[in-house]
């Protein structure tokens, strides 16, 4: 179903080498290994976001830990980022 979309952002060359889709659960302060989980990774697909800010959390620092997730893709050679954030969506 969601192919069309897909295809707009995608060649069917990459669409074809997309087999799997793995959950990575994640720690932001464990650099290292978030790195060794995206090795090898063509697309990565991202979801996080936070609903409230609470216990000294807020969107900023959310905010803050994507752009260093992204940068750490970058620098491990992801091909493609899809982020999805659902903070205010309407």
């Amino acid at each position: 179903p969601c192919r069309p979309w897909a295809s707009s952002f995608f060649t069917e060359a990459e669409l074809s080498r997309i087999s799997t889709v793995s959950p990575l659960d994640f720690d932001f302060a464990d650099s290292s290994a978030l790195a060794k989980a995206l090795e090898g990774v063509d697309v990565f697909f991202v979801t996080y976001w936070i609903r409230f800010a609470v216990g000294g959390d807020s969107h900023l620092k959310a905010a803050e830990r994507v752009a260093g997730l992204f940068e750490l893709a970058r620098r491990v050679g992801v091909r493609k980022v899809v982020f999805s954030s659902h903070t205010q969506a309407s």
